[in-house]
């Protein structure tokens, strides 16, 4: 099969685009963004403020710049984001594939279950009892939709993805290889004698423009639901515990981990291999830098940093400390 030519945006589909100007950009043919070393006259490239040394040597044939930056004449886009006005460049050039609809021979069905008929199901995935798949979504090879479950519209599980029984995906939303949810919880009684295992009886409801990387686990609750709000974003290796609620936008980075019954409100983010003890509150907007530990709650807004985590600039003050060896 042959591979599809990238598609070719002039300068007045650019400035459509991006809603914005485009700058001695006569005649440019761009083809895809790409960063700032290896860019070429066919691509363009973006500087956030950190990165605007390597301008001068840049041979991108379109940079996307802020309002002030000296451009000396360059076809450039000004606009308040570079990363963001990038990004939507990039969606353009690279969309996302839409469904193939059709089952794959090797793919079980059950009779109880609900595929939609825009959707695509690939090699040796199953799909079972009373089980939903949307529409124009796409479940590539080896992924099982338990018992129940349903996977909204326009949503991608890459390979090997599972759903245990009773977890609701909402739409547009994209799994990536490995990822389990809706595992049991973490929950046993020491009996003096043995763990006896508390029944995980409870679900699991993620919204709706979630993306979840790959080889991640995300607890069913025990009693209830374990909630993961809209628009989330979770990097690859992340361990959500059982009764875990989530708000919108929220951002964990790669290998952090949540405790049971942990809540983190809108826009929080944790930094890779953060960690959250179980029980407690981490308010809307806060960052909990990288690596650090968290075992009480975090007021909404703050940043922490450390193990245990306490404020940031708290933080580096004794970090610069120990490195004076005081």
């Amino acid at each position: 099969m042959c591979k599809e030519e990238p598609p070719v945006l002039n300068a007045d589909q650019i400035a459509d685009l991006l809603d914005c100007a485009v700058e001695n950009a006569d005649g440019i043919q761009i083809t895809a963004v790409m960063g700032a070393e290896i860019a070429g006259e066919s691509h363009a490239a973006f500087f956030t403020s950190d990165k605007l040394a390597e301008l001068p040597s840049c041979s991108a044939g379109l940079v996307i710049v802020d309002a002030e930056t000296d451009v000396q004449g360059r076809a450039c886009v000004r606009v308040k984001n570079p990363s963001l006005a990038a990004a939507i460049l990039q969606q353009h050039f690279f969309p996302r594939r839409s469904a193939k609809p059709g089952i794959h021979g090797s793919a079980l069905i059950h009779e109880e279950a609900f595929v939609h008929a825009s959707a695509e199901v690939g090699p040796w995935c199953e799909v079972r009892s009373g089980a939903t798949v949307g529409a124009n979504s796409i479940l590539s090879s080896g992924v099982v939709v338990g018992e129940d479950s349903e996977v909204g519209e326009n949503c991608h599980l890459y390979e090997r993805v599972t759903l245990y029984r009773e977890v609701q995906l909402g739409s547009d939303c994209v799994v990536h290889a490995g990822t389990t949810i809706g595992v049991d919880g973490f929950g046993f009684v020491w009996s003096g004698e043995a763990h006896e295992p508390m029944p995980q009886t409870g679900t699991v409801e993620i919204g709706s423009g979630c993306v979840i990387g790959a080889n991640c686990a995300i607890d069913r609750a025990t009693f209830g639901v374990t909630q993961i709000g809209r628009g989330c974003i979770i990097d690859n290796l992340v361990q959500v515990g059982h009764n875990c609620q989530l708000g919108d936008f929220v951002i964990l980075c790669g290998q952090a981990g949540l405790a049971g019954s942990s809540i983190l409100e809108d826009g929080a983010v944790m930094g890779g291999q953060a960690g959250a003890g179980g029980h407690i509150t981490i308010g809307a907007g806060a960052q909990v830098g990288g690596g650090a530990k968290v075992f009480s709650d975090i007021a909404p807004g703050s940043k922490v940093a450390g193990d245990p985590a306490i404020d940031y600039m708290k933080h580096m003050r004794a970090a610069a400390r120990r490195r004076r060896g005081e």
